[in-house]
């Protein structure tokens, strides 16, 4: 038996034919990512777009119900990954992954991944309404929409006018005033962003100063896969109790065995799972400027800051090990400091 579902963006509104056979196949509740090739591109804010997302949900009577606004793609791989994200939020463990940020990297748990757009719209009101002493017939407003809920107003500004043409002349300054801030925004992103993938990626040394501390965990991200992240998840768990002594979650009867085995070989472990000054070498490695320094200027630094690194040539050979990437050539001294503590 089929299905039909009515979906809808901006001012166009598309039916879906479906079968309900299929769809009873697939949890009631479940988020699908339902991808449109329409006949003609969507022109959207003086832009074609050739495919559009629709976020939906599998009812009780199996039917598709749309559960947010649809999302507007240049190309198909932008659809597919739009469809993958609304895909992964049906998992019912968090996602697993590797979080840097200057100074610091841990693996940590991942949700409420989300794809959000903003939206913004000329509203004309049923009836005009008064502001500030003046008759407002239409508004300029900004919406944020999501996958799996109703879209939410940012802002709205009034307009004092009940004059059509009016309100769309203010529109079309103000979204051309938006669009100068959002090409500055995106230049200004660019070049940081530029600026990072010129520089050595140091993902796979700050897994492999985890993998001490999380080997099964660090074994599954190497090589990431939806069926295993339930499993991802709780190697992770046990890992985390064993090294800080907190749960993340909770454990059913089999994992809580397997954890409590994880515990016992943390705590015949003579040395620490995660090495200090390594783990400082690599969060530092640009923060600090190590990148820049000699191994003797490194080890003064790592003792200043309060740590026990035995030598100089130990820093050089902890360095060598992980293949940290030197900015400094061979034989140049450099000058300079250390940041502040």
């Amino acid at each position: 038996m089929s299905t039909i579902t009515k979906l809808s963006i901006g001012k166009w509104g598309i039916e879906l034919r479906g079968d309900r056979e299929k769809l009873s196949q697939l949890k009631v509740g479940s988020l699908c990512g339902v991808t449109v090739k329409p006949d003609q591109p969507l022109l959207i804010e003086d832009r074609n777009y050739p495919f559009v997302v629709f976020p939906t949900r599998v009812t009780p009577t199996f039917d598709l119900e749309q559960t947010g606004e649809g999302i507007p793609c240049a190309n198909e791989k932008m659809a597919n990954d739009i469809v993958q994200v609304i895909q992964a939020k049906n998992q019912t463990v968090p996602h697993i992954g590797l979080m840097s940020v200057p100074g610091f990297f841990s693996i940590a748990t991942i949700s409420n991944v989300d794809v959000t757009r903003e939206n913004f719209v000329l509203f004309k009101f049923h009836v005009s309404k008064m502001h500030n002493g003046q008759r407002c017939g239409f508004a300029l407003r900004l919406y944020k929409t999501f996958l799996d809920k109703p879209r939410e107003l940012l802002w709205e500004i009034m307009l004092p006018t009940t004059n059509a043409r009016t309100a769309q002349k203010l529109f079309r300054k103000k979204n051309e005033e938006m669009k100068v801030e959002e090409i500055a925004a995106k230049q200004a992103f660019a070049l940081a962003d530029a600026k990072t993938k010129a520089e050595p990626n140091l993902s796979a040394i700050q897994l492999k100063v985890l993998s001490k501390a999380y080997p099964e965990t660090v074994a599954f991200l190497a090589k990431p896969d939806a069926v295993n992240a339930t499993a991802a998840f709780a190697a992770y768990q046990r890992e985390t109790l064993a090294l800080t002594g907190h749960l993340t979650g909770s454990l059913d009867k089999v994992e809580f065995a397997k954890a409590a085995k994880v515990l016992i070989n943390a705590s015949r472990r003579k040395n620490p799972a995660l090495n200090d000054v390594e783990f400082q070498l690599v969060a530092g490695w640009r923060l600090r400027g190590y990148d820049r320094m000699t191994p003797q200027q490194r080890f003064d630094d790592l003792k200043s800051i309060g740590l026990q690194p035995s030598s100089a040539d130990a820093v050089r050979k902890i360095c060598e090990r992980l293949e940290l990437p030197s900015q400094r050539k061979p034989g140049e001294r450099s000058n300079l400091l250390a940041p502040a503590k």
